[in-house]
C-alpha cells in the first residue's frame, strides 16, 4: 500500500494512520468507514482549510496498514531532511498483552493483519514508535492516539532534551468507544478536528481544552459507554507545540503567503506593546510589503509602505507604533496567551461564560479589535485534589495528577476566602524546613495572590416535613433568613428520629461545604462571621457531625445533596445560593434522575463566612510569570467594570462587596481539626471481582490502581479491608485477603490483588452471594452501634452478576442493597461492564438503593476517589 501524500513543503510533517479494518480476533471491525473519515477531516484541518497560514505542510495518510512494516517505511522518508515539526496520529485497536510477564502495560498499535497470537510482531508497539520519531530528529514531535489504553505510553521514553507531546483519548489502562456506526467519526478524533478548528493552542491547552468538550452534555449520548478522557504529557516545551498556527484571511484572499520563519512559540511574549512584539510585527508587515512572486508587480500602496517601513527602521518608538497598529493590513495576530483556570466542579459552566465574556472585550484586546491577548481554559478540581497537588507540585509532571486533578493551573477560582486559608494551611514545611522552589515555601513569599472575584451565600434548602419540624417560615419562591445560633437550637428541641438529617458536602473536598462548616461551629452563630465569634465546645461539635450531618452518604457537591431530598422524607441540604436556586427554578432539568417535584424551601444561613469568590494567581516560577499575572489582573478589573458586573450577574452570583475573611490559615486549620476529630471513623470493605473476564482488555490493572488511589485519600482513624471473589469455577465463595488496615503515612496504597487468582476460575461472578454475605457481616458488626461509632461503606469492582444459566439476579440484588441503605451503608460501585453504571441493570441498582455512587470503568481513576474522600475525615497535613 502507498501512502498518500500532498506535497506542500517539509516544514510541518503530518502522518496519519487509522486502522478500522481487521482480520485476525481479537480485533473487531470498526464500523462506519472511520478510519477514513478520520482522516480526511484531520487533512482539513491541519493544512489550515486554505487560511493564511505560517507553515506550509506535508500530509501523509495510511489507511489500514497491513503490517507495521508499512508505518516504519514511511517515516523512515523524514529521516534524511528531518522537519521543524513531526505529528504522528494513529486511530484504532489499542492492545496490551496479559501473556507478556515483564511488561503488562505495554501499548501496542493493532494494524489490519494483527492478531493477538503474534502481537509482537504483528503490531507496532508504541515504545518502539517513540524511538522511532526521536531518531527522526525533528525539531518538535506530537503524537496523538486515538485508541483503547492510549494511556498507557511509556513516560520513560520521552526526551528530556526535545520538545515532545503526547496527546492521548484515555487514561491508563481504560477502554473507549469508537462511538456508534451511524457516526462518521470517532467521538474523540471528532471533538479534536473541533478544537483544532477553533483556533491555534498548544499541546497543552489542546489537551485541556479537549476535557472541556468530553465534558459537554452533547458529547454524553455518543459516548454512553466506555467514555473518552483524554490526557496530555509533554517532555521539553513541548506543551507549546502548536498544531495549526493560522492567520485570518487577508486581503489578498485566502492563498498563503510567504513570510519569515515564525519564531519559536517557547519565545513568545505577551502580545502588548513591548518592543519584541513590536520588531516581530514590523519584520512580518515589511515581509509582506516587499513580497514580489515572480511576474507580480507591487501595487503603489505596498511601494508607499515599503518605503515607509524602511525609513522608520531607525526609529524605535515609531517602530512600536507601526507595528502595533497593523503596518501593511497583513500582519498575524500573535498566539494568545494560553492561561488554565481551576474552580470546584460546580462553578465550571458559570466560569467559562465569564471567560468567554471577557475574551471578547476590549480589556483582552488591547492592540486592536482583531487580536486577543489571553484565553483561559476552565477545568474542575475538588478541594483535597488541589490541596495534594500544590503540596507536591512535582506530581503534576506525571499521568496520575494529570488524570485526578487535571494540568497545573496558572489561576484558581475558589468559592471561598475559607477554602484558599485551608489550601494554604495544609502546605506547611516538611522536616527540617521548607525546600526552595517548594510551595511551602512559596507561599509565603505570596505563592497564592487572591482577590475577591464576586460572591454567593451559603444556602439551607429544606423540605416541607423539615420545615414544619424546625419551625421555619415558609420561602418556596424567594429565600428566607436564618442563622446557626437559631438552627442549632431548633435541632436540639428535637427528639432523634424527628430530626431532619442535614446533607453537606464534606468540607475537605467542597469548598460550600467548608464554609458551612466554619458556620456550624462559630459559636455566636448570628450576624457577621469573625475571630471574635469564638467556637463550639468540642462535645457540640461531635453532636453536630454524628447526629445532625448526615453520614450516610458521599456528598462532594451542592448538586449531590439537592438531588438526594425527597418529598416524603425531612432532610435538608446545605448548599451554595447559586445552586439553590438552579434548583429551585428547574428541578428537573437540574436531577435528571429526579421521579416527582419536591416541596422546597431556602434559606440564606448567616452567622458563617459568605461564598466570597477568590481569583487566586498562583506564582509558579515561570519566564512569563509578569505576562501571566498581566492577563489575570485584566480579567480581574475587567469584572468590576460594568459590563463585568453585569456578566456576573447573569452568572447568578453577585458583584464582589467589601468583606473581609478574618480567620488566618492557622484558624482554619485548628476548625478542621475539630472536624476531624469529630468525624466518624470510616471502615472501607473491598469487594474484588478477579473473574478471568477482569483480565481482559487492562479492567483489572485499571480499577486495582482506582482503588489504591481512592483508599489512600482515607484519614489516619480510617481502616480497610479487601476481599476478593469468587474462588471456585462455578462463581461463588469469597476469600478475605486483608483483614482491616490503616493506609501508610505517605497515602501509599497496595492492594493485595494478584491477577493469577483467576486463572483457576471461570468467567462466572455470583455477585449476589458475595454482596449477601458481606451484608449479613456488617449488619452483624453494626449491632448495638452507637453515634460516634465506625461507619461501615463498601467499595464493589466488578464485571457484573453472572452465574450460567441464570438471568442476572437484578431484583435481589436491588433487595440487599436496599438492606444496605437503610442501615446508611453506601456501596461505591466501580463498573467495569460495557453497559457502565445504567439504570435498571446491576451495578446501578446496587449504588442507587444503598444510597451510593457508582462509576463506570471510563471515569474511574478520577471519580472513584472523589467518592471515597467525601466519605472521609480526609488526611491531616503538617
Amino acid at each position: 500500500m502507498s501512502p498518500e501524500e500532498v506535497p506542500t513543503g517539509r516544514n510541518t510533517v503530518c502522518v496519519l494512520v487509522a486502522v478500522d479494518s481487521y482480520e485476525h480476533p481479537p480485533f473487531e471491525p470498526i464500523r462506519g468507514g472511520k478510519a477514513r473519515h478520520n482522516v480526511d477531516a484531520l487533512k482539513r484541518v491541519l493544512r489550515g482549510h486554505g487560511r493564511r497560514s505560517r507553515r506550509t505542510v506535508a500530509v501523509h495518510s495510511l489507511v489500514n496498514p497491513g503490517h507495521p512494516d508499512d508505518i516504519r517505511l514511511l517515516l523512515r522518508e523524514f529521516e534524511r531532511e528531518p522537519p521543524a515539526l513531526l505529528v504522528f496520529y494513529y486511530m484504532g485497536h489499542g492492545y496490551l498483552d496479559p501473556k507478556d510477564e515483564y511488561e503488562r502495560d505495554k501499548l501496542y498499535l493493532a494494524t489490519s493483519g494483527s492478531s493477538a497470537a503474534n502481537i509482537a510482531h504483528s503490531a507496532y508497539a508504541f515504545r518502539d514508535l517513540a524511538l522511532h520519531l526521536q531518531h527522526i530528529g525533528a525539531d518538535r514531535t506530537a503524537v496523538i492516539l486515538d485508541c483503547c489504553f492510549s494511556g498507557n505510553f511509556p513516560t520513560d521514553v520521552r526526551p528530556e532534551d526535545k520538545h515532545f507531546s503526547v496527546l492521548a483519548a484515555a487514561p491508563k489502562g481504560f477502554l473507549i468507544s469508537p462511538g456508534p456506526p451511524e457516526e462518521p467519526m470517532t467521538p474523540f478524533t471528532a471533538q479534536l478536528v473541533r478544537a483544532l478548528e477553533e483556533e491555534p493552542r498548544g499541546m497543552g491547552e489542546l489537551g485541556v481544552r479537549l476535557r472541556e468538550l468530553a465534558a459537554e452534555p452533547d458529547n454524553r449520548p455518543v459516548t454512553p459507554y466506555m467514555p473518552w478522557s483524554p490526557v496530555e504529557i509533554s517532555a521539553g516545551d513541548g506543551g507549546r507545540t502548536v498544531l495549526v498556527p493560522y492567520e485570518e484571511e487577508g486581503e489578498d484572499g485566502p492563498h498563503p503567503e510567504p513570510g519569515p520563519p515564525a519564531p519559536d512559540p517557547a519565545q513568545r511574549q505577551h502580545p502588548g506593546l513591548r518592543p519584541g512584539v513590536a520588531a516581530r510585527r514590523l519584520r512580518a508587515a515589511l515581509w509582506a510589503a516587499l513580497d514580489r512572486r515572480p511576474g507580480r508587480r507591487l501595487p503603489p500602496r505596498r511601494q508607499a509602505m515599503a518605503l515607509a517601513l524602511v525609513l522608520l527602521l531607525p526609529v524605535g518608538a515609531a517602530v512600536a507604533v507601526v507595528a502595533a497598529n497593523g503596518g501593511g493590513g497583513a500582519e498575524p495576530c500573535p498566539v494568545p496567551l494560553e492561561l488554565r483556570m481551576a474552580t470546584a466542579p460546580e462553578e465550571v459552566e458559570p466560569m467559562r461564560d465569564l471567560v468567554r465574556k471577557f475574551e471578547g472585550s476590549p480589556q483582552n484586546r488591547p492592540d486592536g479589535p482583531a487580536c486577543r491577548a489571553a484565553r483561559f481554559t476552565v477545568y474542575a478540581a475538588s478541594l483535597d485534589a488541589l490541596t495534594k497537588g500544590f503540596g507536591d507540585a512535582k506530581r503534576w509532571g506525571s499521568s496520575g495528577t494529570l488524570t485526578e486533578v487535571g494540568p497545573q493551573p496558572d489561576v484558581w477560582v475558589a468559592q471561598s476566602s475559607a477554602a484558599v486559608s485551608q489550601v494554604r494551611s495544609a502546605l506547611v514545611p516538611p522536616p527540617g524546613g521548607a525546600r526552595d522552589g517548594s510551595p511551602a515555601r512559596l507561599r509565603h513569599d505570596q505563592f497564592f495572590r487572591p482577590s475577591t472575584l464576586m460572591n454567593d451565600q451559603p444556602v439551607l434548602v429544606v423540605t416541607g416535613k423539615a420545615r414544619e419540624r424546625l419551625s421555619l417560615p415558609s420561602a418556596r419562591d424567594e429565600p428566607g433568613r436564618t442563622d446557626w445560633k437559631s438552627l442549632r437550637a431548633a435541632l436540639r428541641r428535637l427528639d432523634a428520629a424527628e430530626r431532619p438529617a442535614l446533607l453537606r458536602p464534606n468540607p475537605t473536598v467542597s469548598d460550600v461545604g467548608l464554609a458551612h462548616t466554619l458556620g456550624m461551629y462559630a459559636a455566636s452563630g448570628t450576624g457577621e462571621f469573625g475571630t471574635d465569634s469564638g467556637l463550639l465546645p468540642d462535645s457540640e461539635v461531635e453532636w453536630l457531625e454524628t447526629e445532625v450531618i448526615s453520614q450516610g452518604q458521599s456528598i462532594a457537591a451542592s448538586a449531590q445533596a439537592l438531588c438526594t431530598l425527597s418529598g416524603d422524607a425531612a432532610a435538608g441540604a446545605l448548599v451554595s445560593g447559586r445552586q439553590a436556586e438552579l434548583f429551585v427554578r428547574e428541578p428537573d432539568h437540574y436531577c435528571t434522575e429526579k421521579e416527582a417535584e419536591v416541596d422546597v424551601h431556602r434559606y440564606v444561613v448567616g452567622g458563617g463566612p459568605p461564598l466570597d469568590h477568590q481569583l487566586v494567581e498562583i506564582a509558579w516560577p515561570a519566564d512569563d510569570r509578569t505576562e501571566r499575572a498581566d492577563a489575570i489582573g485584566r480579567f480581574g478589573d475587567w469584572a468590576r467594570t460594568e459590563d463585568g458586573r453585569k456578566a456576573i450577574g447573569e452568572a447568578r452570583h453577585t458583584p464582589p462587596g467589601s468583606y473581609l475573611f478574618e480567620l488566618s490559615d492557622k484558624d482554619v486549620g485548628d476548625r478542621m481539626d475539630r472536624f476531624q476529630a469529630a468525624h466518624p471513623p470510616v471502615r472501607v470493605s473491598v469487594l474484588f471481582d478477579v473473574t478471568r473476564s477482569m483480565l481482559e482488555n487492562g479492567r483489572f490493572p485499571a480499577a486495582r490502581r482506582a482503588v489504591e488511589e481512592s483508599l489512600g485519600r482515607l484519614g489516619e482513624s480510617d481502616r480497610y479491608r479487601v476481599t476478593v471473589f469468587p474462588t471456585g469455577k462455578d462463581g461463588s465463595g469469597t476469600d478475605a485477603v486483608a483483614d482491616w488496615t490503616a493506609v501508610p503515612e505517605d497515602g501509599g496504597v497496595t492492594l493485595p490483588v494478584s491477577p493469577s487468582l483467576p486463572e483457576a476460575n471461570g468467567r462466572q461472578a455470583d455477585l449476589y452471594g458475595t454482596l449477601r454475605k458481606t451484608a449479613d457481616a456488617v449488619a452483624e458488626e453494626d449491632a448495638g452501634r452507637t453515634p460516634g461509632a465506625a461507619r461501615h461503606v463498601i467499595v464493589l469492582v466488578t464485571d457484573g452478576d453472572y452465574v450460567k444459566g441464570r438471568t442476572p439476579r437484578v431484583r435481589a440484588l436491588e433487595d440487599v442493597a436496599g438492606e444496605l441503605g437503610q442501615r446508611d451503608v453506601p456501596v461505591i460501585v466501580a463498573s467495569m461492564r460495557p453497559y457502565g453504571c445504567a439504570a435498571g441493570r446491576d451495578t446501578g441498582v446496587i449504588a442507587a438503593e444503598s444510597g451510593g455512587e457508582c462509576e463506570s470503568s471510563g471515569d474511574l481513576a478520577a471519580e472513584l476517589p472523589r467518592h471515597v474522600a467525601a466519605l472521609t475525615e480526609g488526611r491531616r497535613t503538617g
